[in-house]
């Protein structure tokens, strides 16, 4: 899945509420405390775990999860959590985020800002969501969700100071580990927002798939990726054939299981038919393969004229 663009206007408009909060905590420097942002905006956070019934007191009269109703009179939350795979839920009437437990604690931090982020952006006030693995592939859904993602990449790399920090380092997945320890992010989260958010004029995308050698199930040929980002300058040039860039990927990807697991040149056409060398590299994280992507020139051919050397 591509990532989603947003419009001007909306990144003004969530960047304002972003600032609003991080100008209301002293403008912290990273990384930055959650716990300040929920007791800036009187929010409470509770977990739930698979042996948790704690939840089935709670009284929701409307739950919806990508457009679907699954609660209209609800005896058990737990089950309806259970059932679409919820990871983290907020819960407006009540200004409570809950959060599971039982997901892996690297994750917790992103889950929590992302519901933050509902929180904060005015026209998500009266939509309730359970964010699940389905609700990014729901078209329902896929700009709402987009918007409270970038919202929740504002608020963990306080909004443009990252921007700022992230352009003085190259366009390397070192800078990405650095960036990641500085911000006390997950790589994924920093990978995301350093394509995204910085160095604006550089043709990068990022690639989000399993280790090709590894995967944890069949990988499907017409799908093999799970996200393919794209910075603004890579998506106003190229569409992106990411079928035919995954393949060249695999083929550049060397057995080893974690860290820098593959670098190479590949080609990548632009919507004019140029083709273009970008120089990749594969980090593995030991759930993911995370592929970083950046345009070094057109390419050129290289050919010999029969009798030449």
């Amino acid at each position: 899945m591509k990532n989603i663009i947003l419009d001007a206007n909306t990144i003004s408009d969530i960047d304002k509420s972003v600032h609003k909060i991080l100008r209301g905590l002293g403008n912290p420097e990273p990384p930055l405390d959650l716990s300040t942002v929920l007791d800036l905006l009187n929010l409470d956070k509770q977990y739930y775990t698979n042996n948790d019934d704690g939840l089935l007191s709670e009284v929701i009269n409307r739950l919806t999860v990508a457009g679907k109703q699954i609660l209209q009179h609800p005896d058990s939350l737990w089950n309806a959590i259970r059932n679409f795979d919820l990871k983290a839920l907020y819960i407006p009437e009540q200004k409570r985020i809950y959060i599971d437990g039982d997901l892996h604690k690297i994750k917790h931090r992103w889950n929590e800002a992302h519901e933050i982020a509902h929180e904060i952006i005015p026209w998500h006030t009266d939509i309730l969501l359970g964010d699940d693995k389905y609700t990014l592939s729901n078209a329902c859904h896929a700009q709402i969700e987009a918007e409270a993602n970038y919202g929740a990449g504002r608020l963990l790399f306080l909004g443009k100071h990252f921007e700022s920090a992230a352009n003085d380092y190259d366009t390397r997945f070192k800078s990405i580990l650095d960036l990641h320890n500085l911000y006390n992010n997950s790589i994924t989260t920093t990978f995301w927002r350093f394509i995204e958010c910085t160095h604006t004029e550089s043709k990068m995308f990022g690639m989000i798939s399993e280790h090709p050698y590894y995967p944890k199930s069949p990988i499907d040929p017409s799908a093999p990726c799970e996200y393919f980002i794209q910075s603004q300058s890579f998506a106003d040039e190229f569409s992106a054939d990411i079928i035919n860039i995954y393949k060249q990927i695999e083929s550049c990807c060397s057995y080893r299981r974690q860290q820098i697991i593959g670098e190479g040149i590949i080609q990548i056409e632009n919507t004019n038919g140029q083709v273009y060398d970008f120089s990749i590299e594969i980090f593995c994280n030991y759930y993911q393969a995370l592929t970083l992507g950046r345009c070094i020139g057109e390419h050129k051919s290289i050919f010999t004229i029969p009798g030449q050397i």
